[in-house]
């Protein structure tokens, strides 16, 4: 609708709800017959898709103590069973000396790699404290970027490319982009595809 414009008035905070899955509740302004400008706050904005769980590939850790860890620091993950759909990597040592294969082709993939030395309760808690913090410093960069790329193009009227991101944090930010009344499209091969805003 061309007489219909949706205005948001910090972007930082826009990006963040959008992440995190909440309405975005914005000012709607809608141009009524005779050039008259109807204004009001839309409350009735379905619900966002939040970020996926964190994929965890597993090779030699017990998932047990990885379970009990991944709660106790209040992660999101699911485990899956194909490297091909994992963010994120975890072997013991003793099976990465064993298939030192397995770890090139995650870091090949752009998956994280992280490493637990024994399958003790204390280690791979330790191992999850470090998880989480990689990870959320990954969504904290991601709102970031997406942030400053809005601000450029807005201000500026020049395309702005993002860095190279999964597939799921792409769609997110097309529909991030795509709120703001911007134009994007992704570009270039995996594992270094990108998505470039575009003024409208």
């Amino acid at each position: 609708d061309r007489d219909t414009l949706a205005v948001y008035y910090d972007v930082a905070e826009v990006v963040d709800k959008y992440l995190r899955g909440y309405p975005l509740n914005p000012e709607i302004r809608r141009r009524k017959e005779g050039g008259k400008i109807e204004i009001k706050s839309e409350r009735e904005i379905e619900k966002l898709p939040k970020y996926k769980p964190l994929r965890i590939f597993t090779y030699g850790v017990s998932r047990d103590y990885l379970e009990q860890g991944l709660r106790s620091v209040g992660l999101d993950w699911e485990f899956v069973n194909d490297l091909d759909e994992a963010e994120a990597l975890i072997i013991s040592k003793t099976q990465e000396r064993r298939n030192p294969g397995l770890v090139r082709e995650a870091q090949k993939r752009g998956i994280e790699v992280l490493r637990v030395k024994s399958n003790t309760k204390k280690q791979i808690r330790k191992l999850c404290i470090d998880l989480r913090n990689t990870f959320l410093d990954k969504k904290r960069d991601y709102i970031k970027e997406i942030e400053e790329g809005v601000r450029e193009v807005l201000a500026t009227g020049k395309p702005y490319p993002l860095y190279p991101a999964p597939a799921d944090i792409r769609k997110i930010q097309h529909k991030i982009i795509r709120e703001f009344g911007l134009r994007s499209e992704s570009q270039g091969e995996e594992p270094f595809r990108c998505v470039i805003i575009f003024p409208k």
